[in-house]
């Protein structure tokens, strides 16, 4: 079964009023904030600061703020900097973020081969209060395997948003797992099939970001499209 749907890329393109909305509509949703935060209009996936602050008050007036569930997914360089040498802290105070916002936080590699990772990084994923998720994207899948207490989010597209229905088998069964990879209102049945044809008793999350935008901006209705098709199979 699924335990949560990942809607990633909301920016200065939607109205946070918008977000709050849906939230409270499907408690399983969970935002993926694209970071670092945007300098300029906040479009093509990155919000700008100033949105992520609009967002985070009406988060904290909706009185639940807790069930409003949300996750950080650095990019490189930030992200391979991190995995590489470290200096978690010193990367988040460049990236301007204040990272206990977050429930998880997802490290995006986008098909950029990793040559190492450091011991600084093993001990921030043992001991960081957020889940951490790293992208086994057919490149870097060794660092999944490396890494004992992180999540394991399935996309052999590299964040390319292309859809082929082909997912590798989890054998790291100790660990979160998550599918992403185009999937949309059109690719989901197809997936689906996939996924339950071996044990439909398994638990995982989906992710999806470009089956959530029209013409490059991010798309309200295709959102709630994707919510109430994936409600039923919500654990």
């Amino acid at each position: 079964m699924i335990e949560r749907v990942t809607i990633t890329g909301a920016d200065n393109s939607v109205n946070p009023k918008e977000i709050l909305g849906l939230s409270l509509l499907y408690p399983f949703v969970e935002w993926g904030i694209l970071l670092p935060f945007s300098s300029y209009e906040g479009t093509h996936r990155f919000p700008n600061k100033q949105w992520f602050m609009d967002f985070l008050r009406l988060r904290q007036e909706s009185g639940t703020p807790e069930n409003i569930r949300l996750s950080a997914h650095i990019c490189p360089p930030y992200s391979t900097d991190m995995i590489q040498y470290g200096n978690i802290d010193k990367t988040l105070a460049e990236m301007d973020v204040v990272i206990s916002h977050f429930g998880r936080i997802q490290l995006n590699v986008h098909g950029i081969p990793i040559s190492s990772y450091c011991s600084d990084f093993i001990d921030w994923c043992k001991t960081s209060p957020q889940d951490i998720i790293l992208q086994a994207d057919g490149v870097n899948n060794w660092i999944t395997s490396g890494v004992p207490s992180a999540s394991i989010l399935y996309d052999t597209s590299s964040g390319a948003g292309v859809f082929s229905n082909e997912w590798p088998r989890h054998t790291q069964t100790e660990k979160p797992f998550g599918y992403a990879g185009g999937l949309d209102i059109e690719t989901l049945p197809t997936a689906l099939v996939e996924w339950f044809r071996e044990d439909d008793s398994k638990l995982f999350w989906i992710d999806l970001e470009t089956g959530v935008r029209q013409d490059g901006l991010f798309d309200s209705s295709k959102a709630q499209a994707i919510l109430d098709y994936v409600k039923p199979f919500i654990d």
